[in-house]
């Protein structure tokens, strides 16, 4: 069995870095000239988002060799470990977001996670609580039917 990932979860103190730490590569792409205002305003937005939830998790995946058959089964490993993740948390009752963004995709999180700069963050899993009575947000976009994605073959 592949287990090509690292699980890095963070809560409370942890998660406030975290959250910092997303705030600030959100300003490092802002222009220079935008008043102090606007900037303070989008990092102190950026923290709350982060810290509506009690746990994130960032999920990695090392490159542990050149042969690209093998980085698939790491990469595929991975998303079935975020994957198994979702399901329990869900038999939990717990809620869940699994997505990237920036902050997957910038060095300054690696750094932060002391990652080499090959591994690939693959990751970024809200874990949370859902509300009383709320009933989950819809697809954001229509979806193809799984007809669609099927192709059968018998002889």
């Amino acid at each position: 069995m592949n287990q090509a990932w690292r699980f890095d979860v963070f809560e409370g103190n942890g998660l406030l870095k975290l959250a910092e730490l997303d705030a600030q590569i959100h300003l490092n792409e802002l222009p220079d000239d935008l008043e102090e205002g606007s900037k303070t305003e989008i990092y102190d937005r950026r923290i709350a988002k982060m810290m509506q939830y009690p746990i994130v998790i960032l999920v990695s995946v090392p490159k542990l060799s050149d042969r690209k058959s093998i980085y698939v089964e790491e990469l595929s490993a991975g998303a079935a470990a975020i994957q198994n993740l979702l399901l329990a948390a869900h038999e939990e009752g717990l809620a869940t977001f699994w997505a990237t963004g920036k902050l997957a995709r910038d060095k300054a999180t690696k750094s932060f996670l002391e990652i080499p700069e090959e591994e690939e963050i693959i990751g970024v899993i809200r874990v949370g609580y859902p509300k009383p009575g709320e009933v989950p947000e819809q697809w954001r976009e229509e979806r193809e039917p799984l007809t669609n994605k099927l192709n059968w073959h018998q002889s």
